[in-house]
Protein backbone atom coordinates (compact mmCIF):
# COMPACT_ATOMS: atom_id res chain seq x y z
CA UNK A 1 0.00 0.00 0.00
CA UNK A 2 2.58 2.44 1.06
CA UNK A 3 4.86 1.25 -2.53
CA UNK A 4 0.95 2.59 -4.25
CA UNK A 5 1.20 6.00 -2.61
CA UNK A 6 4.24 6.75 -3.31
CA UNK A 7 4.22 5.75 -7.03
CA UNK A 8 0.80 8.07 -7.11
CA UNK A 9 3.09 10.70 -5.44
CA UNK A 10 5.46 10.64 -7.96
CA UNK A 11 3.34 10.67 -10.26
CA UNK A 12 1.89 14.00 -8.87
CA UNK A 13 5.24 15.16 -8.67
CA UNK A 14 5.93 14.78 -12.52
CA UNK A 15 2.54 16.32 -13.96
CA UNK A 16 3.71 18.99 -11.60
CA UNK A 17 6.98 19.66 -13.03
CA UNK A 18 5.79 19.13 -16.66
CA UNK A 19 3.27 22.03 -15.54
CA UNK A 20 -0.29 20.19 -15.69
CA UNK A 21 -0.91 20.92 -11.76
CA UNK A 22 -4.28 19.63 -10.04
CA UNK A 23 -6.73 22.33 -10.98
CA UNK A 24 -9.53 21.86 -11.79
CA UNK A 25 -10.63 21.47 -15.23
CA UNK A 26 -13.62 21.60 -17.08
CA UNK A 27 -16.26 18.97 -16.08
CA UNK A 28 -14.43 18.13 -13.12
CA UNK A 29 -16.38 17.44 -9.84
CA UNK A 30 -16.99 20.71 -7.75
CA UNK A 31 -15.11 20.91 -4.29
CA UNK A 32 -11.59 21.85 -3.37
CA UNK A 33 -8.53 22.05 -5.14
CA UNK A 34 -6.71 18.57 -3.87
CA UNK A 35 -3.35 18.19 -2.59
CA UNK A 36 -3.43 14.80 -2.45
CA UNK A 37 -4.13 12.01 -4.50
CA UNK A 38 -6.98 10.92 -5.65
CA UNK A 39 -7.65 7.04 -5.00
CA UNK A 40 -6.91 4.98 -7.69
CA UNK A 41 -10.53 3.59 -8.18
CA UNK A 42 -10.97 7.40 -10.17
CA UNK A 43 -13.63 8.50 -7.25
CA UNK A 44 -12.99 11.16 -4.43
CA UNK A 45 -14.66 8.66 -2.01
CA UNK A 46 -14.13 5.03 -0.70
CA UNK A 47 -17.51 3.27 -0.80
CA UNK A 48 -16.90 1.14 2.32
CA UNK A 49 -20.85 -0.33 3.83
CA UNK A 50 -23.91 -0.11 3.66
CA UNK A 51 -27.17 -1.76 5.60
CA UNK A 52 -30.31 -1.88 6.73
CA UNK A 53 -31.45 -1.11 10.38
CA UNK A 54 -34.57 -0.25 12.18
CA UNK A 55 -33.08 3.28 13.79
CA UNK A 56 -30.08 5.40 13.53
CA UNK A 57 -28.68 7.64 16.14
CA UNK A 58 -25.79 10.10 15.97
CA UNK A 59 -24.95 8.42 12.51
CA UNK A 60 -24.67 4.88 14.33
CA UNK A 61 -27.36 2.37 13.24
CA UNK A 62 -29.45 0.60 15.60
CA UNK A 63 -30.55 -3.09 15.58
CA UNK A 64 -29.22 -3.92 11.97
CA UNK A 65 -31.24 -6.20 10.37
CA UNK A 66 -33.00 -7.61 7.22
CA UNK A 67 -36.29 -8.86 8.37
CA UNK A 68 -38.76 -5.90 9.67
CA UNK A 69 -42.49 -6.46 10.78
CA UNK A 70 -45.47 -4.49 9.66
CA UNK A 71 -46.00 -2.84 12.50
CA UNK A 72 -42.18 -1.30 12.76
CA UNK A 73 -41.89 2.39 12.55
CA UNK A 74 -39.18 2.25 9.81
CA UNK A 75 -36.51 0.54 8.09
CA UNK A 76 -33.17 2.67 7.66
CA UNK A 77 -30.86 2.36 4.61
CA UNK A 78 -27.26 3.36 5.73
CA UNK A 79 -24.85 4.20 4.08
CA UNK A 80 -20.26 4.87 5.18
CA UNK A 81 -18.01 5.79 2.81
CA UNK A 82 -14.38 6.66 3.51
CA UNK A 83 -11.57 8.83 2.20
CA UNK A 84 -14.04 11.51 0.84
CA UNK A 85 -12.11 14.72 -0.83
CA UNK A 86 -15.16 16.48 -1.90
CA UNK A 87 -19.04 16.96 -0.95
CA UNK A 88 -21.30 13.75 -1.18
CA UNK A 89 -24.82 12.80 -1.29
CA UNK A 90 -26.93 9.59 -1.60
CA UNK A 91 -29.68 8.34 -3.25
CA UNK A 92 -32.11 5.40 -2.46
CA UNK A 93 -34.15 3.54 -4.63
CA UNK A 94 -36.70 1.37 -3.17
CA UNK A 95 -38.60 -1.44 -4.91
CA UNK A 96 -41.94 -3.40 -3.79
CA UNK A 97 -41.41 -7.23 -3.90
CA UNK A 98 -44.20 -6.83 -7.08
CA UNK A 99 -40.64 -5.19 -8.99
CA UNK A 100 -42.72 -2.19 -8.95
CA UNK A 101 -40.37 1.47 -7.66
CA UNK A 102 -41.89 2.29 -4.22
CA UNK A 103 -39.82 5.34 -3.86
CA UNK A 104 -36.69 7.56 -4.59
CA UNK A 105 -34.83 9.43 -2.00
CA UNK A 106 -32.11 11.80 -2.66
CA UNK A 107 -30.34 12.87 0.32
CA UNK A 108 -28.39 15.97 0.91
CA UNK A 109 -24.71 17.31 0.00
CA UNK A 110 -22.48 16.62 3.10
CA UNK A 111 -19.52 18.62 2.97
CA UNK A 112 -15.91 17.50 4.01
CA UNK A 113 -14.15 19.39 6.79
CA UNK A 114 -10.50 18.00 5.71
CA UNK A 115 -9.26 16.01 2.52
CA UNK A 116 -9.40 13.38 2.57
CA UNK A 117 -12.52 13.10 5.61
CA UNK A 118 -12.52 10.05 7.52
CA UNK A 119 -15.69 9.09 6.94
CA UNK A 120 -18.85 10.27 5.78
CA UNK A 121 -22.46 8.93 7.18
CA UNK A 122 -25.47 8.79 5.01
CA UNK A 123 -28.91 7.58 6.19
CA UNK A 124 -32.44 7.70 5.19
CA UNK A 125 -35.48 5.57 6.25
CA UNK A 126 -39.21 4.55 4.96
CA UNK A 127 -42.38 4.15 6.77
CA UNK A 128 -43.54 0.98 7.37
CA UNK A 129 -46.50 1.11 10.28
CA UNK A 130 -49.18 2.62 9.14
CA UNK A 131 -47.95 3.54 5.49
CA UNK A 132 -48.00 1.80 1.80
CA UNK A 133 -45.15 -0.68 2.73
CA UNK A 134 -47.00 -2.70 5.72
CA UNK A 135 -49.81 -3.59 2.67
CA UNK A 136 -46.39 -5.29 0.79
CA UNK A 137 -45.41 -7.83 2.98
CA UNK A 138 -42.41 -9.78 1.16
CA UNK A 139 -38.79 -9.19 -0.17
CA UNK A 140 -37.97 -5.61 -0.79
CA UNK A 141 -34.54 -4.45 -1.89
CA UNK A 142 -33.06 -0.61 -2.18
CA UNK A 143 -30.52 0.40 -4.86
CA UNK A 144 -27.56 2.58 -3.12
CA UNK A 145 -26.15 5.34 -5.53
CA UNK A 146 -23.56 7.91 -4.53
CA UNK A 147 -22.95 11.56 -6.21
CA UNK A 148 -19.91 13.37 -6.06
CA UNK A 149 -18.74 16.73 -6.37
CA UNK A 150 -21.63 18.36 -8.38
CA UNK A 151 -25.22 17.83 -9.85
CA UNK A 152 -23.59 17.27 -13.16
CA UNK A 153 -21.88 13.74 -12.27
CA UNK A 154 -23.08 10.71 -12.55
CA UNK A 155 -24.78 8.80 -9.92
CA UNK A 156 -22.40 5.69 -9.18
CA UNK A 157 -24.56 2.16 -8.28
CA UNK A 158 -22.53 0.90 -5.38
CA UNK A 159 -24.95 -1.53 -3.77
CA UNK A 160 -28.21 -3.30 -3.24
CA UNK A 161 -29.87 -3.72 -0.04
CA UNK A 162 -32.36 -6.72 0.08
CA UNK A 163 -34.72 -7.21 2.80
CA UNK A 164 -38.26 -8.65 4.23
CA UNK A 165 -41.06 -6.82 5.16
CA UNK A 166 -43.51 -10.00 7.14
CA UNK A 167 -47.28 -10.86 6.84
CA UNK A 168 -49.37 -9.16 9.86
CA UNK A 169 -50.72 -12.42 11.22
CA UNK A 170 -54.09 -11.28 11.26
CA UNK A 171 -54.45 -10.32 7.74
CA UNK A 172 -56.51 -13.13 5.07
CA UNK A 173 -55.32 -12.92 2.35
CA UNK A 174 -57.83 -13.46 -0.66
CA UNK A 175 -56.18 -15.67 -2.91
CA UNK A 176 -58.39 -18.73 -4.76
CA UNK A 177 -55.09 -20.94 -3.80
CA UNK A 178 -53.18 -20.98 -0.23
CA UNK A 179 -49.46 -21.93 -0.44
CA UNK A 180 -49.57 -22.64 3.29
CA UNK A 181 -46.12 -23.81 4.12
CA UNK A 182 -44.26 -20.65 3.47
CA UNK A 183 -46.51 -17.80 3.60
CA UNK A 184 -43.99 -14.77 3.17
CA UNK A 185 -42.33 -16.61 -0.20
CA UNK A 186 -44.19 -14.99 -2.42
CA UNK A 187 -43.50 -13.82 -5.95
CA UNK A 188 -44.71 -13.45 -9.54
CA UNK A 189 -43.74 -11.85 -12.48
CA UNK A 190 -46.22 -8.66 -11.92
CA UNK A 191 -47.18 -8.85 -8.32
CA UNK A 192 -47.00 -10.42 -4.79
CA UNK A 193 -49.15 -13.54 -4.20
CA UNK A 194 -49.56 -16.53 -2.35
CA UNK A 195 -49.62 -19.90 -4.55
CA UNK A 196 -49.83 -23.53 -3.95
CA UNK A 197 -48.60 -25.87 -6.17
CA UNK A 198 -51.09 -28.62 -7.12
CA UNK A 199 -51.20 -32.35 -9.12
CA UNK A 200 -53.49 -30.08 -11.73
CA UNK A 201 -51.16 -27.52 -13.38
CA UNK A 202 -52.39 -25.05 -15.72
CA UNK A 203 -50.16 -23.27 -18.04
CA UNK A 204 -51.22 -19.57 -17.05
CA UNK A 205 -51.83 -17.32 -14.52
CA UNK A 206 -53.20 -13.79 -14.25
CA UNK A 207 -52.14 -11.98 -10.70
CA UNK A 208 -53.87 -8.78 -10.50
CA UNK A 209 -52.71 -7.02 -7.26
CA UNK A 210 -55.88 -4.89 -5.22
CA UNK A 211 -55.27 -1.02 -4.55
CA UNK A 212 -54.97 -2.54 -0.83
CA UNK A 213 -51.61 -4.36 -2.14
CA UNK A 214 -53.47 -8.08 -1.22
CA UNK A 215 -53.08 -9.80 -5.02
CA UNK A 216 -55.62 -11.99 -6.46
CA UNK A 217 -54.61 -15.02 -8.07
CA UNK A 218 -56.93 -16.47 -10.69
CA UNK A 219 -54.83 -19.61 -11.69
CA UNK A 220 -52.48 -21.56 -10.13
CA UNK A 221 -49.17 -21.80 -11.84
CA UNK A 222 -47.10 -25.74 -12.00
CA UNK A 223 -44.28 -25.88 -9.71
CA UNK A 224 -42.70 -29.25 -10.28
CA UNK A 225 -42.42 -31.85 -13.00
CA UNK A 226 -42.21 -34.54 -11.17
CA UNK A 227 -45.89 -35.51 -10.19
CA UNK A 228 -46.94 -38.40 -11.63
CA UNK A 229 -50.47 -38.76 -11.39
CA UNK A 230 -52.22 -41.83 -12.88
CA UNK A 231 -54.87 -40.65 -15.43
CA UNK A 232 -58.33 -42.04 -15.22
CA UNK A 233 -58.77 -41.63 -19.17
CA UNK A 234 -56.82 -41.54 -22.03
CA UNK A 235 -57.71 -38.54 -24.50
CA UNK A 236 -58.13 -39.61 -27.74
CA UNK A 237 -55.14 -37.71 -29.54
CA UNK A 238 -52.34 -39.31 -26.74
CA UNK A 239 -51.04 -42.71 -26.71
CA UNK A 240 -49.84 -42.97 -23.62
CA UNK A 241 -47.03 -45.97 -24.10
CA UNK A 242 -45.95 -45.96 -27.70
CA UNK A 243 -44.86 -49.43 -29.27
CA UNK A 244 -41.58 -50.09 -30.96
CA UNK A 245 -41.10 -47.78 -33.89
CA UNK A 246 -44.84 -45.38 -32.96
CA UNK A 247 -42.45 -43.03 -29.88
CA UNK A 248 -41.93 -38.88 -31.33
CA UNK A 249 -38.59 -37.75 -31.52
CA UNK A 250 -38.41 -33.84 -30.34
CA UNK A 251 -35.86 -31.84 -31.52
CA UNK A 252 -35.59 -27.97 -30.04
CA UNK A 253 -33.09 -24.92 -29.69
CA UNK A 254 -33.67 -23.52 -26.38
CA UNK A 255 -32.69 -19.86 -25.82
CA UNK A 256 -30.67 -19.04 -22.51
CA UNK A 257 -30.45 -15.84 -20.58
CA UNK A 258 -27.26 -13.95 -19.75
CA UNK A 259 -24.96 -15.78 -22.12
CA UNK A 260 -22.30 -14.17 -23.65
CA UNK A 261 -20.24 -16.34 -25.55
CA UNK A 262 -20.76 -17.52 -29.49
CA UNK A 263 -21.93 -21.12 -29.30
CA UNK A 264 -20.93 -23.42 -29.33
CA UNK A 265 -19.30 -22.82 -26.16
CA UNK A 266 -19.81 -25.06 -22.97
CA UNK A 267 -22.16 -22.18 -20.99
CA UNK A 268 -24.88 -23.55 -23.72
CA UNK A 269 -24.60 -26.98 -21.99
CA UNK A 270 -27.23 -26.83 -19.47
CA UNK A 271 -29.68 -30.03 -17.74
CA UNK A 272 -33.49 -29.39 -18.36
CA UNK A 273 -36.30 -31.35 -17.80
CA UNK A 274 -38.51 -31.87 -20.37
CA UNK A 275 -42.34 -32.75 -19.82
CA UNK A 276 -45.58 -33.59 -21.81
CA UNK A 277 -48.63 -32.53 -20.55
CA UNK A 278 -52.31 -33.08 -21.47
CA UNK A 279 -53.74 -30.12 -22.77
CA UNK A 280 -57.27 -30.37 -21.25
CA UNK A 281 -56.21 -31.57 -17.60
CA UNK A 282 -52.62 -30.94 -17.37
CA UNK A 283 -52.03 -34.90 -16.81
CA UNK A 284 -48.63 -35.41 -16.90
CA UNK A 285 -48.11 -38.53 -19.72
CA UNK A 286 -43.89 -38.56 -20.25
CA UNK A 287 -40.75 -36.65 -18.32
CA UNK A 288 -37.23 -36.75 -19.50
CA UNK A 289 -34.21 -35.49 -18.17
CA UNK A 290 -31.75 -34.22 -20.68
CA UNK A 291 -28.95 -32.03 -21.29
CA UNK A 292 -28.39 -29.75 -24.01
CA UNK A 293 -25.53 -29.26 -26.68
CA UNK A 294 -22.66 -26.88 -26.49
CA UNK A 295 -24.95 -25.00 -29.22
CA UNK A 296 -28.27 -25.26 -26.63
CA UNK A 297 -30.42 -28.02 -28.72
CA UNK A 298 -32.29 -30.44 -26.74
CA UNK A 299 -32.97 -33.82 -27.91
CA UNK A 300 -35.35 -36.96 -27.09
CA UNK A 301 -36.47 -39.88 -28.94
CA UNK A 302 -38.89 -41.71 -26.65
CA UNK A 303 -41.73 -39.61 -26.55
CA UNK A 304 -45.09 -41.16 -27.28
CA UNK A 305 -46.82 -39.16 -30.33
CA UNK A 306 -49.87 -36.60 -29.89
CA UNK A 307 -50.95 -33.61 -28.89
CA UNK A 308 -49.47 -31.94 -25.51
CA UNK A 309 -48.54 -28.97 -23.41
CA UNK A 310 -44.40 -28.94 -23.42
CA UNK A 311 -42.90 -27.69 -20.29
CA UNK A 312 -39.08 -26.91 -20.09
CA UNK A 313 -37.71 -26.23 -16.49
CA UNK A 314 -34.14 -26.11 -16.21
CA UNK A 315 -31.86 -26.61 -12.80
CA UNK A 316 -31.74 -22.70 -11.95
CA UNK A 317 -34.40 -21.26 -14.61
CA UNK A 318 -37.89 -20.87 -14.67
CA UNK A 319 -39.97 -22.56 -16.41
CA UNK A 320 -41.55 -22.39 -20.17
CA UNK A 321 -44.51 -23.89 -21.27
CA UNK A 322 -45.17 -23.83 -25.10
CA UNK A 323 -49.00 -24.95 -25.94
CA UNK A 324 -50.90 -27.49 -28.32
CA UNK A 325 -47.16 -28.90 -29.66
CA UNK A 326 -48.13 -31.97 -31.67
CA UNK A 327 -45.98 -34.80 -31.88
CA UNK A 328 -46.28 -37.39 -34.99
CA UNK A 329 -44.24 -40.60 -35.12
CA UNK A 330 -40.72 -39.86 -35.98
CA UNK A 331 -38.74 -36.65 -35.39
CA UNK A 332 -40.36 -33.33 -34.96
CA UNK A 333 -38.68 -30.11 -34.55
CA UNK A 334 -39.99 -27.64 -32.23
CA UNK A 335 -40.22 -24.39 -31.92
CA UNK A 336 -39.19 -23.93 -28.26
CA UNK A 337 -38.27 -20.18 -28.53
CA UNK A 338 -41.16 -18.37 -29.53
CA UNK A 339 -42.13 -18.11 -26.12
CA UNK A 340 -38.64 -16.14 -25.00
CA UNK A 341 -35.52 -17.16 -23.10
CA UNK A 342 -35.63 -19.76 -19.64
CA UNK A 343 -35.91 -16.59 -16.92
CA UNK A 344 -32.71 -17.56 -14.83
CA UNK A 345 -32.46 -16.56 -10.81
CA UNK A 346 -34.43 -20.01 -9.38
CA UNK A 347 -31.17 -21.28 -7.43
CA UNK A 348 -32.90 -23.49 -4.84
CA UNK A 349 -35.28 -24.87 -7.97
CA UNK A 350 -38.69 -24.31 -6.41
CA UNK A 351 -39.83 -22.69 -9.39
CA UNK A 352 -39.97 -19.15 -8.06
CA UNK A 353 -37.46 -16.68 -7.56
CA UNK A 354 -37.10 -15.29 -4.10
CA UNK A 355 -35.41 -13.96 -0.90
CA UNK A 356 -34.19 -17.73 -0.47
CA UNK A 357 -32.54 -17.66 -4.12
CA UNK A 358 -30.52 -13.91 -3.59
CA UNK A 359 -29.58 -15.59 -0.05
CA UNK A 360 -27.69 -18.53 -2.06
CA UNK A 361 -26.05 -16.26 -4.18
CA UNK A 362 -25.19 -13.87 -1.69
CA UNK A 363 -23.17 -16.61 -0.51
CA UNK A 364 -21.46 -17.79 -3.05
CA UNK A 365 -20.75 -14.71 -4.51
CA UNK A 366 -16.98 -13.74 -5.57
CA UNK A 367 -16.51 -17.46 -5.78
CA UNK A 368 -16.29 -20.27 -8.17
CA UNK A 369 -17.95 -23.40 -8.59
CA UNK A 370 -16.19 -26.12 -6.51
CA UNK A 371 -14.25 -24.04 -4.00
CA UNK A 372 -15.59 -24.18 -0.94
CA UNK A 373 -18.97 -22.43 0.40
CA UNK A 374 -19.77 -21.95 -3.89
CA UNK A 375 -22.87 -22.91 -4.92
CA UNK A 376 -22.70 -23.84 -8.37
CA UNK A 377 -26.81 -22.97 -8.70
CA UNK A 378 -25.99 -19.41 -8.54
CA UNK A 379 -23.61 -19.79 -11.24
CA UNK A 380 -26.37 -18.60 -13.83
CA UNK A 381 -24.80 -17.67 -16.61
CA UNK A 382 -22.42 -20.43 -16.07
CA UNK A 383 -18.72 -18.85 -16.47
CA UNK A 384 -17.59 -20.44 -13.71
CA UNK A 385 -17.59 -17.75 -11.42
CA UNK A 386 -20.10 -16.31 -9.24
CA UNK A 387 -20.32 -12.36 -10.00
CA UNK A 388 -22.55 -9.29 -10.65
CA UNK A 389 -23.62 -11.15 -13.74
CA UNK A 390 -25.50 -13.50 -11.79
CA UNK A 391 -26.83 -10.83 -9.40
CA UNK A 392 -28.24 -8.85 -12.36
CA UNK A 393 -29.99 -11.89 -13.67
CA UNK A 394 -31.67 -12.48 -10.63
CA UNK A 395 -32.66 -9.07 -9.93
CA UNK A 396 -34.84 -9.23 -13.50
CA UNK A 397 -36.47 -12.25 -12.82
CA UNK A 398 -36.97 -11.36 -8.65
CA UNK A 399 -40.58 -12.07 -7.60
CA UNK A 400 -41.54 -14.18 -10.68
CA UNK A 401 -42.83 -17.67 -10.81
CA UNK A 402 -42.86 -20.39 -13.56
CA UNK A 403 -45.42 -21.35 -15.91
Amino acid sequence: MLLHYALLMLMLVLLAAAGVGLARGEGAPEGPVLDEPVPEHGLYYTFDSALTAHAVQNGVPISPTTSFSPTDDKVYAWVRLTDVYTKTRVRRDWYRPDGILYTSMQGSWASVTSIPQAEVIHSAAISIAGAVPASFPGPWWVDIYVQEGSTANPWNHEATLAFTIGEVSTTTPTSSATRTSTPTRTSTATATHTLTPSATPTRTATLTPTSTGTPTATGTPASTATMTPTPDHTPASVTPTPQPGESAGISCHVSLQGRTAHPPHPSYSVTLTLSLLGPEDGTLYYTATLVTDASGWLTTANAPPGVYDLRIKGDHTLSRVFDGVALARGENTVDCERRGALREGDADGDNYVTIVDFSLLRTSFGKCPGLVGCDVRTDFDQDEYVTILDFSLLRQNFGRAGE
